[in-house]
């Protein structure tokens, strides 16, 4: 049977509630999967940050009385239908804060299990009143990741969700909910399945990702390679490996695509200039805005740009952009980077920007036009990161022509191939160990293309050929849930 109607339950979903790419992807896969005739809802807490006159929010239904240990808390649903159908889970404050994660002040909300825990316990409650009955719920990171688990001990009883299928998706494992067992209760689960090597336990602690592992249907996560890396090794999968091995036939990797609605030269709203594959030229006079805005040393405006829009944290290796800086500029090329992250890094590249004045443009902020100006305006994009689930930074890049420096790690690895190696069908710089001396000699690489400037616009003709949009990768995620939905139902 085909999967014609799915549930992705989700913390963040773009247009309505974003942090960081979760939401992007979450958005994305609903758009595509509704393009393919698959009737693909959302579920989201309700933030009081969600425009609800934007979105045109309509109460549905209220639910008393969810058990969450000695409380009680109701659970009002609404309802959205622009741009996809998506309900709005409320209950008490839990979601009445200032973001969607942490406070004013970054700080992360002590009773986060207790909230994630309502906002699932609401989904499986709401579901059948809501007058839609999915062939699969798609959970999505930790704080979905108890669906499987109580579909398979709390609602096991009920006709309502015996035919219901479950995939759980990891974005990023490095994020897993470890609480105290004493959570057991709200969750509503025994104490009894709380034992050395059980679904629930993992060192003493309540892991939320290992439960969601363990009792989904399937596991997938967002690229080949990041599938691969985090059943080998400590590394990659954060004491998890061992736990998803086990499940090895039930892994999958889906590479994320990207949103050429919003990402695509030719139509970006941002760029002073649109441009193409034919009309490179336009690209140099991007460069030249932004370096004109960003106050960069106009007499270097033929050097090479080299773009960073990032978090900056360890992740994202951070330390080896702060290692080579200075050798980039002793060659004359110019840096500009955006983006927020650990203090330590704001003060390692406020120093440095000290030190050679014109040479770096340091926007410790968020910023969505200049974002798209720097994947425009660059010649280069830097991403040497420690490990990447999938990253959409460097698909971003290769639509715009502004060849990607990275790491072979997860979705870099499956997305870049180096030019260095293939110089007849490569179109980035790759580079295998983290160190500044192995990601120096990729930038190396770089500039020495950047000195024959015809063999450049042909490797940038090509990466801008590549096409890395949903429309392939919605046609595995939808094989899957047809697989998942036989597994479930044999």
């Amino acid at each position: 049977m085909s999967v014609r109607k799915v549930l992705l339950a989700s913390a963040e979903a773009h247009p309505f509630a974003k942090v960081g790419g979760l939401a992007d992807v979450i958005g994305a896969l609903t758009m595509a999967l509704r393009q393919n005739g698959v009737d693909a809802r959302v579920a989201l807490p309700k933030y009081s940050i969600i425009d609800e006159k934007k979105f045109k929010l309509h109460f549905l239904l209220e639910i008393p009385e969810i058990p969450l240990g000695d409380r009680r808390v109701t659970a009002r649903v609404y309802e959205s239908t622009e741009p996809y159908p998506a309900y709005f889970f409320e209950g008490g404050d839990f979601f009445n804060r200032a973001g969607i994660y942490t406070d004013e002040k970054g700080t992360g909300y002590p009773d986060e299990p207790l909230r994630f825990t309502f906002f699932v316990k609401a989904i499986l409650e709401a579901l059948p009143r809501l007058g839609f009955k999915p062939d699969l719920i798609h959970a999505n990171d930790s704080h979905t990741a108890l669906i499987p688990a109580l579909l398979q001990l709390k609602y096991n009883t009920n006709p309502f969700f015996s035919s219901i299928g479950t995939l759980f998706t990891i974005h990023n494992i490095a994020y897993q909910g470890n609480w105290d067992p004493s959570i057991l209760d709200i969750i509503g689960v025994g104490h009894n399945q709380f034992y050395p090597m059980g679904g629930f336990e993992f060192y003493g602690k309540v892991n939320f990702m290992k439960i969601g592992i363990v009792y989904a249907d399937a596991v997938s996560t967002v690229s080949p390679t990041y599938a691969r890396e985090i059943m080998s090794s400590s590394e990659y999968g954060y004491g998890l490996e061992g736990v998803l091995a086990a499940r090895s036939n039930r892994v999958f990797g889906i590479l994320n695509g990207i949103d050429y609605a919003e990402w695509d030269p030719q139509v970006d709203t941002y760029l002073p200039v649109n441009y193409s594959a034919k009309s490179l030229e336009k690209k140099a006079e991007i460069k030249y805005a932004l370096l004109k805005e960003l106050k960069l040393d106009l007499k270097k405006k033929d050097a090479p740009l080299f773009g960073v829009v990032s978090r900056l944290v360890e992740q994202k290796g951070i330390e080896l952009i702060c290692e080579v800086l200075p050798k980039i500029f002793e060659l004359g090329g110019l840096v500009v980077i955006l983006g927020t992250g650990a203090e330590k890094y704001h003060i390692a590249l406020g120093q440095i920007k000290e030190a050679f004045p014109g040479s770096l443009s340091l926007n410790l902020k968020f910023d969505v036009r200049l974002s798209h100006l720097i994947e425009a305006g660059a010649d280069f994009f830097l991403m040497p990161s420690k490990y990447e689930p999938c990253g959409l930074n460097q698909m971003y890049s290769l639509r715009y022509g502004t060849l990607p420096i990275v790491r072979r790690t997860g979705g870099l690895a499956d997305t870049v191939l180096d030019y260095t190696e293939h110089p007849d069908d490569g179109y980035g710089f790759v580079f295998e160990t983290f160190s500044a001396p192995a990601f120096w000699k990729a930038i190396e690489s770089a500039f020495e293309l950047y000195r024959k400037p015809e063999k450049l616009d042909e490797v940038r003709r090509r990466a801008m050929k590549l096409d890395f949009s949903w429309k392939n990768s919605v046609l595995k995620y939808m094989e899957l849930y047809d697989k998942i939905y036989l597994w479930h139902n044999r």
